[in-house]
């Protein structure tokens, strides 16, 4: 997915629309005239201007600020399994997480176990 056009670039499309036609502005700005047409249409409802937020797939449910119950967990058992981790933290918060989950998050966090 290419990146989103700078804010800069936005308002100098829509400035440059208001008094040319948007074939015209689509050649100069390099961009096509759907996007000129989109960028006029979000000027009457948002003068930011500003691109949306992507955010895909469903939300984290293991957050930075869980971090700490890994790392509790962890400093009394070095060898405790994803799955006893993960039934420590649901006991600990309420919220199940399965076996994998910790295990994608810890490697995330870069914290790396010895197990005996």
């Amino acid at each position: 997915m290419p990146a989103a056009l700078s804010l800069d670039l936005r308002h100098r499309i829509v400035e440059a629309a208001r008094d040319t036609p948007l074939i015209n502005v689509a050649r100069r700005f390099g961009v096509s005239v759907s996007t000129v047409s989109r960028l006029r249409a979000l000027a009457r409802t948002d003068p930011t201007l500003a691109p949306r937020q992507t955010r895909f797939g469903p939300q984290a449910r293991l957050r930075e600020d869980h971090r700490a119950h890994f790392e509790r967990y962890l400093a009394e058992n070095v060898s405790m399994t994803h799955a006893t981790m993960a039934a420590r933290f649901a006991d600990d918060t309420g919220a199940s997480v399965s076996r994998q989950t910790i295990q994608r998050r810890l490697r995330r966090w870069a914290i790396t176990r010895k197990k005996s």
